[in-house]
């Protein structure tokens, strides 16, 4: 229904726990045959990596060219960043 309305949804593990943790859902466990070659520099990226996904999906790179009206960032977190990380001012294209 949601791509039916126009609608996309983009999951971004931006912090390395996601990547290559331990638990279930990590994705190097969840799928090693495709995600297996992933390299998370860490976790001080972590805010560079979702703001790029998300210049990603306002250029159209991840709808194939289709215009972005609006772009919705959420997040949660395993792990509770000091607090000068809370609000980075980052450009999101």
């Amino acid at each position: 229904m949601l791509m039916r309305e126009g609608f996309v949804s983009a999951m971004v593990s931006a912090q390395e726990i996601g990547v290559q943790g331990g638990g279930p859902f990590a994705l190097k466990t969840w799928d090693a045959a495709r995600y297996g070659s992933l390299h998370h520099p860490g976790d001080d990226f972590s805010y560079d990596i979702f703001a790029q996904a998300a210049q990603a999906i306002r250029q159209g790179l991840v709808v194939n060219g289709l215009p972005v009206d609006i772009l919705l960032g959420t997040g949660t977190s395993p792990v509770v960043p000091p607090p000068r990380r809370l609000h980075p001012r980052a450009s999101l294209g």
